[in-house]
């Protein structure tokens, strides 16, 4: 052996001081070698195992067991030595579209070849490029679950920039979900609710989303919800105007105490028209008057012009009294 490692120092001439040098620049060369190699482009086949998730209504959002995708591919060394180590084993999950899923029966779902293409990045990564799928078809099993469908109602704290006003109340883009759970959960559970949604200063439309809150034991289709809610800049007009009677009978006449009531108008800025000249303010002697025991009646508005977000009215009661012609 001494005489052999004797041998290839005389023939390399290399004495006990370049040694070192020596073994680290077959190091390096050996390194450089490597690098680029694995920097090359190969064709191979690469194997990946793929659990499902999909919300399909009435099963469980993930499949039991992995299906295996195999698709012929061009891709780096590196990537192609990091699917072989570490991505054929370990199952990857992918979220696919519930319409590219196709029920064969029961809990079984598939996917065709003819739309794995539109999840190979999600398998491979972006770097792996398919030439083929060898996989013709993708089973997976949803397991079926109990549910139903509850309203989501939002929870929210919103102040209003002075001279500005909601049109409407806050709205939910979806209004509700669908919560899955065993029987006993989900019987106790009419409903849920967002997060808490604070909103100060507000002088313009708002939207945004919000957190469902979770609730223990039960799964919903979706945790975020889509919330808006249309503001405007609004303008107060003050009038007096009349009480008007109706449904009154051909042989009665019926009279308001005061005739006249004043009103607010509370009106998108600015406004389009003067609303008291097309506002009824109005009682109604069946609704009202006849189902009154003193002949106190609430006053009623109508016809209310465009722009007009609401009426106030200063006093909303009045005293009517009828008698015949």
């Amino acid at each position: 052996m001494r005489d052999w490692y004797h041998k290839i120092r005389t023939k390399l001439d290399i004495n006990g001081r370049d040694w070192g040098a020596f073994l680290l620049s077959l190091l390096l060369a050996f390194t450089v070698w490597l690098i680029h190699n694995l920097s090359l482009t190969y064709s191979t086949y690469l194997s990946v195992p793929v659990i499902a998730r999909c919300e399909i209504i009435g099963h469980a959002d993930r499949s039991t067991e992995p299906a295996r995708v195999v698709a012929r591919c061009r891709t780096t060394g590196y990537e192609a030595l990091l699917h072989k180590l570490f991505e054929s084993r370990q199952p990857k999950t992918i979220v696919f579209d519930e319409d590219d899923l196709r029920q064969k029966g029961g809990e079984i779902y598939y996917l065709s070849r003819d739309r794995m293409s539109d999840y190979a990045n999600a398998i491979y990564g972006e770097q792996t490029k398919i030439e083929f799928f060898m996989t013709d078809t993708l089973f997976f099993r949803f397991p079926s679950e109990t549910y139903k469908k509850v309203p989501v109602i939002p929870v929210s704290t919103l102040n209003m920039s002075s001279q500005y006003i909601p049109l409407g109340k806050i709205k939910l883009e979806p209004d509700s979900v669908l919560i899955y759970g065993s029987p006993n959960h989900l019987e106790n559970v009419g409903r849920v609710y967002t997060e808490h949604i604070e909103l100060a200063n507000i002088s313009s439309s708002v939207q945004g989303l919000a957190n469902i809150e979770q609730i223990e034991g039960i799964r919903m289709s979706q945790t975020v919800v889509h919330f808006y809610m249309d503001v405007t800049r609004f303008v107060e007009i003050s009038a007096k105007v009349k009480v008007e009677t109706r449904n009154v009978p051909l042989d009665q006449k019926l009279v308001s105490n005061p005739a006249y009531v004043d009103v607010r108008f509370v009106c998108t800025f600015p406004p389009m028209s003067e609303p008291q000249d097309s506002v009824s303010l109005y009682v109604d002697y069946v609704d009202d008057f006849l189902a009154s025991r003193d002949g106190r009646c609430a006053v009623h508005a109508s016809r209310l012009p465009a722009g007009v977000i609401k009426v106030l009215i200063n006093d909303p009661v009045v005293t009517c009294t009828s008698y015949q012609k």
